[in-house]
């Protein structure tokens, strides 16, 4: 693509976390595709592909996942659809429009062993359906010889949205005592 030549990107969880910090920062010369999950679903393929197409990308963000963890156990269907199977599809429709694909993942591939940061190529081995689940996304991308990256995340917060760091804000605000963890370390 030459300089004056407009990118064509599609963000997809453009309403998380990540997807909306990526549109506040998006270059001027760039077109923005950034369907809601009422527009696309995600655990659809026809729905995926179709968005897909619909906009013939030159760069497709993936931030879109089920994240929430401890639900994953009892959603693993849904969770296998979103994190895993919807990957494959997007890798499918990068190769076919010779768009580049950035992909987020977690550190929930691997099992908590060890000391953070890990290497990229450390061995994986998660511990529960959310973790497996991005790791076969991850899976599916890699070995489609496909021009893709795929970024491993750890707590994610932004100034929008539930996250961490605004979950205690609010709670130290407001004077109230906060119950958290204290055997994680992370980024």
């Amino acid at each position: 693509m030459s300089r004056d030549q407009v990118a064509r990107v599609l963000i997809l969880g453009a309403s998380g976390q990540v997807g909306h910090a990526l549109q506040q920062s998006t270059p001027p010369a760039t077109t923005l595709f950034t369907p809601s999950s009422s527009e696309v679903d995600l655990r659809t393929t026809d729905s995926l592909r179709a968005a897909i197409r619909d906009c013939a990308p030159d760069v497709i963000l993936n931030c879109a996942a089920f994240t929430r963890v401890d639900d994953a156990q009892s959603h693993s269907d849904t969770a296998r659809a979103i994190n895993a199977e919807a990957p494959q599809i997007i890798v499918e429709e990068a190769v076919r429009f010779g768009a580049r694909l950035i992909h987020i993942s977690t550190d929930y591939v691997f099992d908590g062993t060890g000391s953070p940061p890990n290497a990229p190529g450390a061995p994986t081995a998660p511990l529960n359906v959310y973790g497996s689940t991005k790791l076969a996304g991850e899976n599916a991308i890699l070995s489609a010889n496909a021009n893709a990256v795929v970024l491993r995340t750890s707590w994610v917060h932004s100034g929008s949205g539930a996250n961490f760091v605004a979950t205690a804000v609010r709670a130290l605000t407001k004077g109230g005592a906060m119950h958290v963890v204290d055997d994680q370390v992370s980024t």
